[in-house]
């Protein structure tokens, strides 16, 4: 009896021994798990970067420090270098720089882009469509007084090329932007500033647009143009020569806008400017009020891009001390750079 009683108190004993065992284990599986699950939450839940053109990155494994930074792709934008103290040290620091694209590289596919979008446009399939037809007699002083007003366009008329009128549309604007540059080709933009500083440096210099991404990333927003009839094409390009003063003071008005968001740094509002100025740029897409298709370019032109250019940054940036130097509207949100950098594990904290 006694050794029954014994046996039974050992199996209850040992029931216990295990059964404890067994809490603990799944109290510590509950307890790992609640920090994993905390850790994952920290990292979704961390805020969006709102403030902040130069940052650090380091963690996930970096044997070496590399910094991202907002540019600004006009010649304004060198006075940020004014107040951001440590910019030269840090620069120095690094012994590679990246950046969207080379600039050589980027006016040899601009020219490609022109070439095609011109052979797009013209000539006219219907050989009765004409400016001669199209235009009303008032139209015509309009058109022809734009025509006579510059060397280039008298030579396109004298030459009888009947353009379309959006590729007309085209070479007005080339001609007025080469008067607005005449005197101002000295002023570097920050872009190519810090590209000839790196090279003075002996730096690496790498693009990470290559022209494949660029040629896909055009193909797809042309597919997404509609065909413009003949009438609108022209009544686009009338409207520009009757309203181009009033569309001059607004495009340096959303510039002066985008302008003072960057110089303050604040990326949160960087997006909305940008997206503003870019809307009013685009004659076209502003005339005939397709929003979608503005939305989709923006997707195309930053959202895509950035998808390309994270790909590409962990081993670019894995052994080398690196400054990355991108526009300043690929930043912020939640498929910017900043972001994108943190869900990979890196560490970024900006610079002031």
């Amino acid at each position: 009896m006694r050794r029954r009683k014994q046996k039974s108190f050992l199996a209850s004993a040992l029931l216990i021994a295990e059964t404890l065992a067994n809490m603990k284990a799944t109290l510590l599986h509950i307890i790992i798990f609640t920090l994993f699950i905390s850790g994952c939450t920290s990292r979704k839940i961390e805020p969006l970067p709102q403030h902040g053109l130069l940052w650090k990155i380091t963690g996930n494994g970096l044997k070496n420090t590399s910094f991202l930074f907002g540019t600004y792709h006009n010649s304004e934008g060198m006075q940020i270098l004014d107040s951001i103290k440590t910019f030269d040290s840090i620069f120095s620091s690094t012994n590679q720089l990246i950046c969207e694209f080379q600039l050589t590289d980027f006016t040899n596919h601009l020219e490609k882009k022109k070439e095609n979008d011109f052979k797009l446009l013209k000539p006219w399939p219907n050989p009765d469509s004409t400016y001669n037809n199209l235009l009303t007699n008032h139209q015509k002083i309009i058109f022809d007084s734009v025509i006579n007003s510059t060397k280039l366009l008298k030579k396109l008329k004298k030459a009888n090329l009947n353009l379309r009128p959006i590729s007309f549309l085209n070479f007005i604007k080339l001609t007025e932007e080469s008067k607005s540059n005449d005197g101002l080709t000295k002023i570097p933009i920050l872009d190519s500033y810090l590209q000839n500083l790196a090279m003075e440096r002996d730096m690496k210099v790498i693009s990470l647009d290559s022209e494949k991404e660029l040629k896909e990333i055009n193909d797809s927003i042309n597919n997404h143009l509609s065909q413009l009839d003949y009438r609108t094409e022209v009544d686009i390009l009338i409207y520009y020569i009757k309203n181009k003063q009033r569309i001059d003071s607004l495009k340096q008005n959303y510039t002066n806008r985008l302008l003072t968001t960057y110089l303050n740094q604040d990326i949160l509002s960087l997006e909305q400017k940008s997206e503003e100025l870019n809307a009013h740029n685009n004659i076209i897409l502003s005339f005939i009020g397709n929003k979608k298709l503005m939305q989709f370019q923006k997707e195309m032109l930053i959202d895509k891009r950035n998808n390309f250019w994270i790909s590409k940054i962990p081993s670019l940036i894995k052994n080398n001390s690196s400054f990355i130097a991108v526009g300043a509207s690929h930043l912020g949100g939640e498929k910017g750079l900043i972001n994108q950098l943190r869900l990979l594990n890196y560490n970024l904290v900006t610079i002031k």
